[in-house]
């Protein structure tokens, strides 16, 4: 009896160990399927990071050519071209030498240029915010726009105001 016991359990051992096989076979392979979703998630990853990238930089350029466009007009002067670094962010224009003056408040540009710098951009926001749905700003109220600007930047500061989309009503 306990010899036939023997058998059968001999018997159960080699099915479990079969089974054991199986399930170490099934392992390996879920392990690798894992392996292989890792390294496509770490793919789509960069890919994502890259697109996002390309977003930013995208985004940043077409802002930077709407206010370029908007100061222009303000000032007149359709040759300038306002830059802003990717990295820092901030904002330069350019001067009689190769150098940029940059956007701050510790004096490299002037009053009526820092005027018209933050005038366009109130401008570029809102168009590029209306472009893109992020606002809509359909009246906009300006406080002292033209303080700082001579008599020819504030007319034809004036001109462009009233040639914008939004309503405009000025302190």
């Amino acid at each position: 009896e306990a010899e036939k016991e023997l058998e059968g359990l001999g018997d159960e051992l080699n099915e479990k160990r079969e089974e054991l096989e199986h399930i170490e076979s099934e392992l390996i392979d879920i392990e690798d399927s894992i392996s292989e979703v890792e390294q496509e998630k770490e793919g789509l990853k960069s890919e994502l990071e890259r697109l996002e990238s390309g977003s930013y930089d995208s985004a940043i350029l077409t802002f930077e050519e709407t206010w370029t466009k908007h100061f222009r007009e303000l000032l007149k002067e359709p040759e300038i071209e306002l830059q802003i670094n990717r990295d820092s962010g901030a904002i330069a224009l350019p001067s009689s030498s190769d150098e940029r003056r940059l956007y701050d408040r510790r004096g490299d540009l002037s009053d009526s240029e820092l005027q018209l710098l933050n005038l366009s951009f109130i401008l570029a926001l809102n168009e590029h915010g209306n472009r893109t749905s992020a606002i809509n700003w359909g009246t906009m109220v300006l406080d002292e726009p033209f303080s700082n600007l001579d008599a020819e930047r504030r007319e034809s500061s004036l001109s462009h105001l009233i040639r914008s989309d939004p309503q405009i009503i000025l302190t």
